[in-house]
């Protein structure tokens, strides 16, 4: 098991991501703050090339084109495939600043089954606490 943000769980973020369809000239930097994790307030930046996660580090970064902010029980929920990040949105419970376009451009690959499988080997790998 890997703790959220850790090299070894942004290795397996960047693996398990390169199943995820490409949605060609899809571009940017998603940054991600995850509040209440068991380390705490955790963050890392992921770089996006045709709408696929090429690499991610931490920390979150101030100057991505995307800014997504969960609680850790969110977070491990929207990798389950427990909830879809749309809805989430919609509901508060991811709270999204920056470009709303490329979130909606990113969606339909984000909840594709290739992805969904991806994000349930990340959450099988995520250290709960």
């Amino acid at each position: 098991m890997a703790e959220i943000a850790s090299d070894e769980w942004l290795a397996a973020l960047v693996r398990t991501s390169a199943a995820t369809p490409e949605t060609p000239g899809v571009a940017g930097s998603v940054s991600f703050t995850v509040e209440n994790s068991p380390a705490g307030k955790v963050g890392w930046t992921e770089t996006i090339e045709n709408g696929v996660t090429v690499s991610a580090a931490a920390p979150a970064s101030k100057g991505a084109d995307i800014a997504l902010i969960a609680k850790f029980q969110e977070l491990v929920a929207m990798l389950e495939g427990g909830s879809n990040p749309a809805v989430m949105f919609m509901q508060g419970r991811l709270k999204l600043t920056g470009d709303m376009g490329m979130f909606m451009t990113l969606l339909p690959a984000m909840m594709s089954e290739e992805a969904a499988t991806g994000r349930a080997e990340l959450a099988a790998a995520t250290d709960r606490g």
